[in-house]
């Protein structure tokens, strides 16, 4: 079994739900997708945040980021066979 990136997860979730259901996670997914720097890999909560605060990203990005992680530690669907 494997494991979605953060990343990978991200971009599921975007073709699953529209932007109304949650913008704000939907936002940082398209800005996470179509940023060539976003880490790649196996990441953490704060390895993210930290790439964020890097990047000045604004107080709500901030928010997203900890309401996309926790979606995306609860789902069940993360992990692939």
């Amino acid at each position: 079994m494997n494991r979605l990136s953060f990343r990978q997860w991200l971009r599921a979730w975007m073709r699953q739900h529209p932007r109304e259901h949650n913008p704000l996670v939907w936002d940082l997914a398209c800005d996470a997708i179509r940023d060539g720097t976003w880490p790649r890999g196996p990441g953490s909560l704060a390895r993210y945040e930290a790439y964020l605060r890097h990047e000045h990203a604004c107080p709500g990005a901030i928010e997203a980021l900890h309401e996309a992680w926790s979606l995306y530690c609860d789902d069940p669907d993360r992990v692939t066979a």
